[in-house]
């Protein structure tokens, strides 16, 4: 669990297992002492848990085992409430604390789940998943999509009228200048004697530019 024995005491170290509501089920522990210092009996004692049931008390390795390193396996039958869909399968360990041991902890090496028959069928059917409606998904694709499309389109009628409004100022500054140069050229104008001719003046138009098992901490 932890190095620290407070904290130990204080927490049950937990798993939460989502099984098939009104089955049997086997559950096997997995066990094997392989940390120093803990070499003798009554050095980890823990309780084991299942269901919020105590199914196991004074749960030592070493004594189960008889030393380090030699793996041991217990199981356990667990009957759930019967009942559709799924329910929930908890496991806790917690240190032990009558038999005042050494280290204030518990270990678990190994969990298997084996499903077994429901109470009167002899079946290991479970209830098929919840089909989503494809209705939903099916009209969020449509808006979707169609929403794309719209987009789309007004993207280019946008782009289509930006082009036509530069090509009609293009043609309307030409106009004006090629009206105003011909002017320019053709009238003569007649003034008295003493006021000197000037020449016309040049006019410039405007320019244009165009521019994308789930784990569980």
């Amino acid at each position: 669990m932890g190095p620290s024995a407070q904290i130990n005491l204080n927490y049950n170290l937990t798993w939460i297992l989502p099984v098939d509501a009104g089955f049997y089920y086997i559950l096997r522990f997995h066990f094997c002492e392989v940390q120093y210092p803990i070499t003798k009996v009554n050095q980890r004692v823990f309780y084991i848990y299942i269901n919020n049931q105590t199914a196991q008390e004074q749960m030592d390795v070493i004594a189960w085992g008889g030393g380090i390193g030699r793996p041991v396996h217990t199981d356990y039958l667990v009957v759930t409430a019967p009942g559709a869909g799924q329910t929930d399968l908890w496991v806790a360990l917690h240190p032990e604390v009558d038999t005042r041991p050494e280290y204030y902890d518990a270990i678990l090496n190994g969990l298997e789940v084996f499903k077994h028959q429901t109470y009167n069928t002899d079946s290991l059917a479970g209830p098929n998943p919840s089909i989503p409606q494809a209705v939903d998904g099916g009209h969020a694709v449509a808006v979707q999509s169609k929403r794309k499309s719209d987009a789309f389109v007004a993207g280019w009628a946008a782009a289509a009228v930006g082009l036509v409004a530069v090509l009609v100022g293009c043609l309307f500054t030409w106009a004006i200048f090629c009206r105003r140069k011909w002017k320019a050229g053709s009238d003569v104008v007649h003034v008295p004697e003493p006021v000197h001719k000037t020449p016309a003046p040049v006019l410039h138009g405007p320019t244009a530019y165009v521019f994308s098992v789930t784990a569980q901490k």
